[in-house]
């Protein structure tokens, strides 16, 4: 066969080997009587680009094809180019019927074979490339290169310039706590992600919720937030997605994104039930899918990322979950913070944001790499420590001083990438606030639960316990049950405010909650409180003293009932109960822990209880 070569002879003509392609038909060369001849073969098909995926190394053509009328153009793997495909290129309409295909498909692999591919990629964020670490964003960075293109379902191709998205910045967010903290945790994707590859410490996917009315300029934050990174439009191509769609169809939004922010709008309109919203948020935490086998029981390979997930709603999505300790150490809430000053401000933000976006993570990312990760862990490191003195004392003081400290190591290194003038100290200061904040909900709630228990031994008298008798002189709270291995502390609900009251605590209501979430409370369906006959309705006069006024109910009254392991009286008095009446009007003097005064006093202090 002859050589291969690519001979135009003019601008619409290609030959190679024994074909030659000339305007909309394609021809072979055939020996004849007369020496050679053009015979025609099929309507044109050739080759307009070849790619290769950097991720998958998959090579793609870009097939361009004259089809009746008209030039049609079909993207497909370079596997597609087989007999058993032809089924599908011919619906496409191209020219393969018959002895062609085998023909046609020869010229298109002589085609090929004059093209260098160029690099392609479909996912965002860390990879490594040839040994070297790159980073993918509508171009892929690595070193002081820039290749291949991205072609997957957002839009990060750079619009307006990073001179007037750095003027937005540095008119309407510097000065603002929470706008330059969200605008740091955006600058965290990258270095989490980073790190988390590199296996450099215990850091994962950091979520962030910001909560609140629509006026607080929720989303215009989040907007802000991925806007250095791409497109911040609410939209299908958009960095800011709608929450409003299946857990599998969430969970691809983020597959495969190693460092580039996502932002889901309004988590409000979600239809998840409560165990599958709780599972999908310890997902996104978790930075993979569950494992699973195969029909061969063979470990399946899991989808997996890991950055910066931003989600906006007028709930609390820990409200909505399962909500225990190890979701809230994952999931930051902001609630009610004014994100905005007035619409005016807002609107001035989505404005310039979606005229100007998707330059300056680049340029960040181009910085971090100069820097290397050895560095990057350093600051970190140094941040950690920053943080975890600026800290309450709780159990969970490192691990949330870990993810802190990546907002604050995003802040540092956009100022000096930048020159954004983000103040890391008002923003350490935000992120404190924040955690003081939840502190009442996570931290106190166990502690209330261990007080409550130690008041209401104190003040058992009060109750009701078991089948024992009951003094009529006796002001009556509640019951006290225990069954199996259980005690049930039945209380009126003004009874419990006020015992949460006497204790410092100043949203009983929260702290009821926090009892339910973790499993410390008995209650109806959707309520916080139980129906339970407290009093037989000869105890009249013993009811109108805690409940005046109310009519009796064969079905008893509201109460909140408070559920603790063992026997909490047979264990508090080490069987001295034995020899003890609960129901006597003697006082009893048992006092509760030390814990009590000193806990209210020093949380007093820090401001997280009323005075």
């Amino acid at each position: 066969m002859e050589k291969m070569v690519l001979k135009p002879t003019d601008t619409n003509e290609i030959r190679l080997g024994q074909f030659i392609l000339r305007d909309k038909d394609l021809y072979m060369i055939k020996d004849s009587k007369d020496g050679k001849e053009e015979v025609y073969l099929a309507n044109a098909s050739k080759i307009k680009s070849v790619t290769r995926n950097i991720e998958t190394g998959v090579i793609t053509l870009e097939i361009e094809y004259y089809s009746f009328d008209r030039w049609e153009t079909l993207k497909i793997s370079k596997g597609k180019l087989l007999p058993s495909e032809l089924s599908f290129l011919l619906d496409k309409g191209m020219d393969i019927a018959g002895y062609k295909a085998k023909h046609v498909f020869q010229f298109l692999d002589f085609h090929e074979k004059s093209f260098k591919p160029t690099y392609v990629h479909q996912k965002l964020g860390w990879m490594k490339f040839q040994d070297e670490i790159l980073f993918r964003l509508h171009e892929a960075i690595q070193n002081n290169k820039r290749f291949s293109i991205y072609e997957g379902q957002y839009s990060i191709q750079p619009k307006g310039s990073e001179k007037e998205w750095k003027k937005i910045i540095q008119a309407e967010v510097v000065g603002h706590a929470s706008l330059e903290a969200i605008v740091a945790a955006s600058f965290a994707a990258p270095i989490t992600a980073w790190l988390n590859i590199e296996q450099k410490g215990d850091i994962d996917t950091l979520l962030w919720n910001c909560v609140g009315n629509s006026s607080g300029g929720k989303t215009t934050a989040a907007m802000l937030a991925v806007s250095a990174f791409g497109n911040p439009h609410i939209s299908t191509d958009g960095l800011v997605q709608s929450f409003n769609g299946t857990g599998n169809a969430l969970q691809a939004i983020l597959t495969g994104n190693f460092g580039v922010p996502i932002a889901f709008d309004e988590v409000s309109i979600s239809t998840f039930g409560k165990q599958t919203l709780t599972s999908f948020i310890y997902k996104l935490a978790q930075n993979k899918d569950k494992a699973r086998l195969n029909k061969e029981s063979k470990l399946i390979s899991t989808d997996s990322w890991c950055t910066v997930v931003f989600f906006t709603g007028e709930v609390s999505i820990l409200a909505q979950t399962k909500n225990n300790v190890g979701l809230k150490v994952r999931l930051f809430e902001f609630k009610n913070i004014q994100w905005t000053k007035d619409a005016a401000h807002s609107e001035r933000i989505k404005l310039g944001v979606l005229n100007n976006y998707g330059h300056a993570g680049a340029i960040f990312v181009e910085h971090l790499t100069h820097r290397g990760i050895d560095e990057i862990e350093t600051k970190w490191s140094e941040f950690k420590s920053v943080m975890f003195e600026k800290m309450p004392e709780t159990n969970y003081r490192a691990r949330i001083s870990n993810k802190f400290a990546s907002i604050l190591t995003g802040a540092y290194y956009a100022n000096e990438a930048l020159d954004l003038g983000l103040s890391i100290d008002r923003i350490a200061d935000f992120l404190v606030k924040q955690e003081l904040d939840s502190m009442t909900d996570r931290e106190l709630a166990p502690r209330f639960y261990k007080l409550l228990r130690d008041y209401i031994i104190q003040f058992s008298k009060h109750f009701k316990i078991n089948q024992e008798h009951t003094n009529e002189t006796q002001e009556i709270w509640g019951k006290i049950e225990t069954k199996g291995n259980k005690t049930y502390c039945y209380m009126f609900p003004h009874i419990y405010d006020k015992l949460a009251k006497d204790m410092g605590f100043a949203d009983s209501n929260v702290l009821l909650d926090e009892l339910k979430a973790n499993g410390n409370l008995k209650h109806d369906n959707q309520k916080n409180q139980i129906k339970k006959a407290i009093f037989t309705k000869e105890e009249t006069e013993l009811r109108q003293k805690v409940l005046p006024n109310k009519p009796y109910n064969s079905k008893g009254d509201y109460t909140v009932c408070i559920v603790y392991d063992g026997d909490i009286l047979a264990d508090y008095h080490k069987g001295s109960l034995d020899n003890f009446n609960p129901n006597s009007t003697n006082t009893r003097t048992i006092k509760p822990k030390n814990e009590l005064g000193a806990m209210i006093e020093k949380n007093k202090s820090k401001g997280l209880f009323d005075e």
